[in-house]
């Protein structure tokens, strides 16, 4: 996640205002809007300028990516024209392009998504494949997603395994909002009770001992924060990324408060920065309570999930 963020020089600026120019033509060949738009997007330093623009245009003209270039003369309106203009001024200003399309994909499944939630990412969806690992041949387990943001983990474990109790919470009931709203979008509204508050307040009264316990919790140093891309500063939830002076006070109230509310042999599956598997190992030798199970190294050989079993 931490990134360093391209200059964009005064040549550089000055060129994006004459290739915006040319946007302001009342048609234009669509081949043409792509070029000059992935050209705008690309002398700015965005990554992937032309991933952006074509993702834009299937968004704006309801074309897949295929489609755009089998008509590559079709001739676009000043009112779409007008439209890519205005999400490109949003990608300029570094907005993330999952927020300004309002959607993104996770675990092969189509999310809503917007500044309420941490953006769903590849890495994550290791803590969904574990977790279906873990249950699999399993039914009636009752599972929790700690500070579930979007929804993104509990409802990819409702929807390829449906038969189990899912419970989540967040901090944030602008996030548990849109958990709800991707829980429908997705069809499994009623196999997942939301619950706003921190950690597992909002579950004590419950009574509910879980058999398993996923998070993609906050793991970065408060130190950090302006090391991170300037996409992720401005637009994404800050308590949803940021945890203490070490990044692992989230963690650390996790291990410290699960024991009253996972049944023993059960899991913790949760996602952690680079160089913090090892760390967790030493917090939880002196409790005595969890084993370290196994990490899951990610698609970059980063020690990405760790899995905690309780003895």
């Amino acid at each position: 996640m931490v990134t360093n963020i391209p200059d964009v020089r005064v040549g550089a600026v000055m060129s994006i205002v004459n290739i915006a120019s040319i946007l302001c033509n009342i048609h234009m060949k669509l081949i043409d809007l792509i070029n000059s738009s992935d050209e705008i997007l690309n002398k700015a330093g965005i990554e992937s300028p032309r991933q952006n623009v074509e993702r834009m245009l299937e968004k704006i003209l309801g074309m897949k990516r295929v489609e755009l270039y089998l008509n590559p003369n079709k001739e676009i309106s000043q009112k779409e024209i007008a439209l890519l203009r205005s999400l490109i001024d949003r990608r300029l200003n570094h907005e993330p392009l999952q927020y300004i399309l309002g959607e993104t994909e996770f675990y092969g499944i189509s999310f809503k998504c917007d500044k309420r939630a941490l953006i769903p990412r590849p890495e994550t969806e290791f803590v969904v494949s574990k977790g279906l690992e873990i249950v699999d041949n399993h039914a009636g387990l009752n599972i929790l997603d700690l500070g579930c943001g979007s929804g993104n983990i509990v409802v990819a474990m409702a929807v390829n395994n449906p038969n189990q109790s899912y419970y989540a919470t967040d901090l944030s009931c602008d996030a548990i909002d849109l958990a709800r709203e991707n829980a429908e979008r997705n069809g499994v509204t009623g196999r997942i009770s939301f619950f706003c508050g921190n950690m597992f307040a909002p579950v004590k009264s419950k009574k509910i001992l879980f058999d398993m316990i996923l998070a993609n919790p906050p793991y970065i140093r408060e130190g950090d924060f302006d090391l991170l891309h300037e996409q992720i500063r401005k637009f994404e939830p800050r308590r949803a990324l940021l945890s203490g002076a070490s990044g692992l006070e989230f963690i650390e109230e996790m291990i410290d408060h699960a024991p009253l509310y996972l049944k023993s042999k059960g899991h913790i599956v949760f996602e952690v920065g680079k160089g913090q598997a090892g760390e967790v190992r030493d917090l939880i030798e002196p409790a005595r309570e969890f084993e370290f199970l196994e990490s899951v190294v990610d698609y970059g050989g980063i020690e990405r999930v760790v899995v905690l079993n309780r003895l």
